[in-house]
């Protein structure tokens, strides 16, 4: 039988796999719980448990002011959730404040990656001219 482990506190997926039908309650280790079901590598990351059930993580909400900027000039991330981690090329930084303002010293293109279970995670891409 087909199986998924997870943490009972968050819905987050930890792993799956596939297990006789004796060793089914064996398989969720302290602090997790483990439901029947079937899910792929791809799907851990886009889905979640609630209440038992296999569903989709919501989107991130955000709003960006812009998605390009001239050297020396800002760009605001607001509506953020809070406890949002932040990454810019690299470099990391959590948003309590609903809000983040960059500046760009530099043209180019910088990437911008934005996570916070239960949430999808995502990327945008901010051209700096």
């Amino acid at each position: 039988m087909e199986y998924i482990v997870y943490d009972p506190m968050t819905g987050e997926i930890k792993w799956g796999g596939y297990c006789s039908p004796r060793d089914y309650d064996l398989q969720a280790t302290e602090g997790y719980s483990v439901v029947e079901g079937s899910l792929s590598r791809v799907q851990i990351g886009m889905k979640m448990i609630v209440d038992g059930a296999l569903v989709d993580r919501p989107f991130l909400p955000f709003f960006m002011s812009a998605d390009s900027v001239p050297v020396d000039g800002t760009i605001t991330i607001s509506s953020l959730p809070e406890g949002v981690r932040v990454n810019v090329d690299g470099d990391d930084v959590t948003v309590n404040d609903h809000s983040l303002t960059l500046t760009f010293d530099c043209p180019g293109e910088y990437v911008v990656r934005m996570s916070l279970f239960p949430y999808l995670d995502k990327e945008v891409t901010i051209t700096c001219y």
